[in-house]
């Protein structure tokens, strides 16, 4: 946006020089909030997934014996890494 602005602005008016760089500061924090709201739900969704499991035996118990599937390779082994580390979980990589 900045590369775009950047060009166009010697060739327009005193104007749309002091507005265009406003509309990009605004539409950059626009994506930056965008961006930070979505990591920090992610974050807190993982967060209350591990919660969720160390207060589960059943789950910890089903995760033991490889009953356990998963859809992204991510949480294959990260989650149970972060388990152990966090809750003092022993628990093998998920199924992907």
């Amino acid at each position: 946006m900045a590369i775009f602005i950047a060009q166009v602005l010697p060739l327009s008016g005193s104007i749309i020089q002091i507005v265009a760089p406003i509309f990009a500061l605004l539409f950059n924090m626009l994506v930056s909030h965008w961006a930070l709201t979505r990591e920090s739900l992610y974050h807190y969704d993982t967060q209350n997934l591990m919660s969720w499991i160390e207060g589960n035996p059943s789950f910890q118990n089903d995760a033991r014996r490889k009953l356990v599937d998963c859809n992204a390779m991510e949480a294959v082994a990260a989650i149970t890494a972060h388990l152990g580390r966090d809750f003092a979980l022993d628990l093998p990589g998920f199924i992907y």
